[in-house]
């Protein structure tokens, strides 16, 4: 984002920073889970942000800005914060889901289709 703060408006430079960060989580993270995934998901995730946010804190704003205003954005930086860490669970989720040659389940239905049950608790009987 520094760089795009010397050829471009602030708010461009936040706005493109807030769409290219989501996406360079899910390539980096895409290429993590496929090669080592070692870790699960919400450890990556929580790992590769804070990484984000140390590295954001320590050089950006207090060597190259000298000042934590950039922690006042939303769209600076809360936002793609959480976006990159959404990013990051959800590609490693699809990964270990295709490895294991299954979808998400993001509902809660029984996996045979054959069979259909009520929940319990559905109000049917």
């Amino acid at each position: 984002m520094v760089t795009g703060l010397a050829v471009t408006a602030e708010q461009t430079a936040i706005v493109i920073h807030a769409v290219a960060a989501p996406i360079i989580f899910s390539l980096v993270s895409l290429r993590y889970f496929i090669r080592h995934g070692y870790a699960t998901p919400l450890k990556t995730a929580t790992t590769f942000v804070s990484f984000v946010i140390i590295t954001d804190f320590l050089l950006v704003a207090l060597v190259i800005m000298r000042s934590l205003k950039m922690f006042a954005s939303p769209l600076g930086t809360w936002i793609p914060f959480t976006l990159g860490f959404i990013v990051t669970y959800l590609t490693g989720r699809a990964v270990e889901a295709r490895r294991a040659g299954t979808e998400i389940k993001t509902t809660v239905v029984d996996s045979n289709p054959t069979e259909m049950r009520p929940l319990v608790g559905a109000g049917l009987s």
